[in-house]
């Protein structure tokens, strides 16, 4: 309906937010996934769900280890704005301490 806002999904957001950090346009993105212009808009308005194999396809243009979909998932807001005013390697360092804490946190308790 028009004049409805749209829920956008945060999985979405995320990706969008990466887009734009790395200033690639949504041409380039459907460029490098093979996905339509037209779906990736549609995505980016919360008009289309997206799917996994668009997630994994887009996760590969923006190079975003799909790991980080997942812990982005995880990280309460304040701890995302902070996460995401680090350079990219830093981010992408520490994302990866994260995961592989976690993985030994977890190794442990069985």
């Amino acid at each position: 309906m028009p004049g409805q806002k749209k829920e956008i999904d945060p999985i979405v957001l995320f990706l969008i937010q990466e887009r734009l950090r790395q200033r690639k346009t949504q041409k380039v993105i459907a460029h490098l996934t093979g996905i339509e212009y037209r779906m990736i808009q549609r995505l980016e308005q919360g008009s289309r769900p997206i799917d996994i194999c668009q997630i994994r396809l887009l996760c590969k243009a923006l190079n975003i280890p799909f790991s980080h979909i997942a812990l982005h998932e995880a990280m309460r807001e304040s701890q995302h704005n902070l996460l995401q005013s680090l350079p990219a390697n830093i981010r992408s360092n520490l994302i990866e301490l994260i995961a592989s804490i976690h993985q030994e946190l977890e190794n442990h308790r069985t």
